[in-house]
């Protein structure tokens, strides 16, 4: 028999029951977090608990917007040798959510003007539906302190991640040039974590930032104790320092909104 493998969940893992935002001592150990640059793991309790609605909220809003979404903006990192799966042109959010088909939009400056379906999605419902409004409020409560913890004149961008009927899996090992604040909404993700020292010297293919020779998954690349996971489902977010290491594995139908700062160039 196989025994799965264990890894060592995030250090910082707390709970919050405030209703929309964040409250005084939850927030004062996510500043702490940041400004020390270590992983914290934040389950929001109010947004786990009407966790069905806001799905069934999403759905209707995916039945019945009628926008047509370019699917091909994600980096090319679904599959493991760096190849992508994103479909090329417009699709209705519908077709992508029903489909093996992945959504990403706002990853960078070249997105502005696209329709954000997330953001779209929460402004549509936000004053009508409860669930929705705590979201709304929540992200602006973590936009805020976010932007305060950054340094000054660094960039803020609100990417979305939508997957449908995909195949479970992940991408492939990278670190960022940015602090993340990753909330997923619907469905569930695994961040695997590592330090920015932890790969600095394993065999590079692809981008600088790229190690697709590693991967928490394949004992002979890297051993279960290098990592870190955080196991997320809605109402969960995920503080992930920049530089760190990670590998995300997606499940089907998943729904995940971020909160980036890079920091401006020297």
């Amino acid at each position: 028999m196989k025994v799965a493998p264990h890894w060592r969940s995030v250090g910082m893992d707390i709970t919050e029951v405030s209703t929309g935002s964040l409250s005084a001592g939850v927030d004062a150990q996510l500043q702490e977090a940041m400004l020390k640059k270590r992983p914290m793991v934040i389950r929001h309790r109010k947004i786990a608990e009407g966790s069905t609605r806001l799905h069934e909220s999403w759905f209707h809003f995916v039945t019945s917007d009628t926008e047509w979404y370019q699917v091909n903006q994600g980096a090319k990192t679904d599959n493991a040798d760096g190849s992508s799966s994103h479909s090329p042109g417009l699709l209705p959010l519908a077709q992508i959510w029903r489909e093996s088909r992945r959504l990403e939009v706002g990853l960078k400056e070249a997105t502005h003007g696209q329709t954000n379906p997330v953001v779209k999605w929460l402004r549509r419902c936000q004053h009508t539906e409860l669930e929705a409004d705590g979201v709304a409020k929540l992200l602006c409560s973590l936009r805020r302190l976010l932007i305060i913890t950054s340094q000054p004149q660094a960039k803020i961008f609100e990417p979305a991640f939508i997957a449908g009927a995909v195949q479970p899996g992940g991408g492939l090992t990278h670190f960022d040039d940015y602090d993340n604040l990753a909330v997923v909404l619907v469905g569930r993700k695994t961040f695997y974590i590592a330090p920015p020292s932890m790969f600095a010297d394993a065999p590079r293919r692809g981008e600088d930032n790229e190690r697709l020779s590693v991967s928490p998954h394949d004992r002979l690349t890297s051993k279960t104790e290098d990592w870190e996971v955080a196991e997320l489902a809605a109402g969960d977010i995920l503080y992930l320092p920049i530089g760190w290491w990670h590998f995300v594995d997606s499940a089907p139908l998943t729904v995940m909104t971020n909160i980036w700062s890079r920091p401006r160039e020297v």
